[in-house]
């Protein structure tokens, strides 16, 4: 199922399974840290009670760095957006553990010194489906807009694409490990 609409735009099974591994191997050979947020203080409680996940990084001209920022690029294009973007940050590959969750928050921050903001959340599912349980990626109001829930349903090797703006979470994993990667597109701050 391919889905472009103005607040989201998804393809299904676009990244090849053997990418999929290959980038979970990448991840495994990687030390991992816990995920924080806002650059906040990796043992705070808030960090905890928000986010469990564990995380490391890829650059953006890994194979699926590069595959993504076509994706992006497209998604920009024919959802309509048509934002002005600048680069994109590096990958991160998130691993979600029995348990693990994200809950809801959005990605775009205020302007750095250089006026650039994240624009588009782009999230890869690299895991097979079958593989885990829960965490499942919601957009909070989908249904308002005319989807029949919030819930987004990816298959292993799909991308999903929305403005950054978007309120969004991942639901607790129940069973098994999920593998995502995720990246960020920014531009000059929003007018």
């Amino acid at each position: 199922m391919n889905i472009t609409h103005d607040l989201i735009w998804q393809v299904d099974e676009v990244i090849p399974k053997e990418i999929c591994e290959y980038t979970i191997d990448s991840y495994k050979k990687q030390e991992e840290e816990k995920a924080t947020i806002a650059e906040g203080n990796k043992d705070s409680i808030l960090n905890n009670h928000v986010r469990d996940t564990k995380i490391n990084w890829l650059d953006q001209m890994s194979p699926i760095g590069c595959t993504l920022q076509v994706y992006i690029n497209a998604a920009n294009k024919n959802a309509g957006w048509d934002f002005n973007l600048h680069h994109m940050e590096k990958i991160q590959l998130s691993k979600y553990d029995k348990n693990g969750f994200y809950d809801w928050h959005i990605d775009t921050c205020p302007p750095n010194a250089n006026d650039i903001q994240r624009k588009i959340s782009a999230v890869a599912l690299l895991s097979d489906p079958k593989d885990f349980k829960g965490g499942k990626l919601q957009i909070k109001d989908l249904s308002d807009y005319g989807y029949d829930e919030d819930m987004i349903t990816l298959r292993q090797g799909s991308i999903i694409c929305f403005p950054s703006y978007l309120e969004h979470k991942v639901t607790r994993v129940t069973e098994g490990v999920r593998y995502t990667a995720v990246t960020w597109m920014t531009g000059h701050k929003w007018i």
